[in-house]
């Protein structure tokens, strides 16, 4: 479907498989992109289900993240499954499988506050901001034998994060 949208990808629109994002400043502009997009649908023969369709909204939950003016967040289903993740260890094999060896491992209530923080900041900071062409970018990385990775920010919030294991080649 991308190919369809190529004149107008990068333009206000996204396209993903069978998803299609037309974003705006205004409800002028936004009408003419959307009218575009329904027009490159139409003479492809291809119909969406306006059942399904989501316009003129201020947020939109679309591939997994909620996308509005105050940012990306993961979207509402993904938080919810942050929120109940248990915070202790429920049995020895559990334990056992955070290690990967025979040494015993003993959960303590330290172990429950940082699963707990780690849920408070996951859920509450993950918001990731909207560039800003005016305004410097700032990379910053970090690396280790097997992984790398970085974040891209502008004014201290970041914009994208990065992540990945090196192959064996790479290492």
């Amino acid at each position: 479907m991308n190919h369809m949208f190529l004149p107008l990808i990068g333009r206000r629109v996204i396209a993903y498989l069978d998803d299609v994002l037309v974003y705006s400043e205004d409800e002028d502009s936004h009408a003419q992109f959307l009218d575009q997009v329904l027009k490159t649908l139409w003479e492809h023969k291809m119909y969406p289900k306006f059942k399904k369709c989501q316009f003129g909204t201020s947020s939109i939950e679309y591939l997994g993240y909620r996308i509005a003016g105050d940012g990306i967040t993961p979207s509402t289903a993904k938080m919810k499954a942050i929120e109940v993740w248990p915070e202790e260890l429920h049995s020895d094999t559990q334990a056992m499988e955070l290690k990967k060896k025979d040494a015993p491992f003993v959960w303590t209530e330290k172990h429950t506050a940082a699963v707990k923080a780690l849920k408070h900041t996951l859920v509450n900071y993950t918001t990731l901001q909207t560039p800003d062409a005016k305004k410097p970018y700032v990379v910053s990385t970090d690396a280790s034998g097997y992984t790398v990775g970085g974040v891209l920010e502008q004014d201290g919030k970041p914009l994208r994060f990065m992540s990945m294991k090196m192959s064996p080649a790479e290492q």
